[in-house]
């Protein structure tokens, strides 16, 4: 759900995941940052609950073509009550800035778009645990991302990077998001 504040874009969301109990292991037989519940959360907004305030900074913008950049600040909760993975509620923010580019077809039946996007996060000491981050200080991440839109209704993303200043939060997997968009709920 989202709404705007002035020039403040205002939104509140919540992220539903589904593991199984087999986790994947690394060669050194310690559990992969890259397959956590914990990281899948960080990618997606910081916790299942979060509430965002974007600010534009910049847009250019045509008939086919889009570029924008945006700042960000982010609070997260994940909430133990919403996960079998979270054995305490903690909490956690984000101050990012984003860059997005986007190319459509003349009737937007498709649209591809990349975006890269890298803030500072901060949060509670279990925060830090569950990521596997030593040092209990704010933290640099961010990723690329590409994909493409089909009719406004279904979304198809790539995350091809993960940028951080901690080294096990750094990842060269590509991370597959679809999501269904309101203008399937639109027609």
């Amino acid at each position: 759900m989202s709404a705007f504040l002035s020039a403040v874009r205002v939104s509140f969301g919540s992220l539903i995941t589904n593991t199984s109990d087999e986790s994947e292991l690394s060669e050194s037989n310690e559990v992969s940052t890259d397959k956590t519940e914990a990281f899948h959360r960080l990618l997606a907004g910081g916790g299942n609950l979060y509430l965002n305030f974007e600010l534009p900074v910049y847009l250019y913008q045509n008939d086919i073509f889009t570029f924008y950049g945006n700042t960000s600040a982010k609070l997260g909760m994940e909430v133990s009550e919403f996960s079998n993975e979270i054995d305490k509620s903690t909490g956690n923010g984000h101050l990012r800035g984003n860059i997005y580019t986007s190319l459509s077809t003349d009737n937007r039946e498709f649209t591809f778009f990349a975006q890269i996007n890298y803030g500072l996060y901060f949060g509670h000491k279990d925060f830090y645990r569950r990521l596997e981050i030593v040092d209990e200080k704010a933290f640099g991440f961010g990723e690329i991302t590409a994909g493409f839109t089909i009719n406004n209704s279904l979304l198809l993303a790539l995350t091809l990077n993960t940028l951080s200043s901690e080294e096990n939060l750094r990842s060269g997997q590509v991370l597959i998001d679809t999501q269904i968009l309101s203008g399937l709920f639109e027609k």
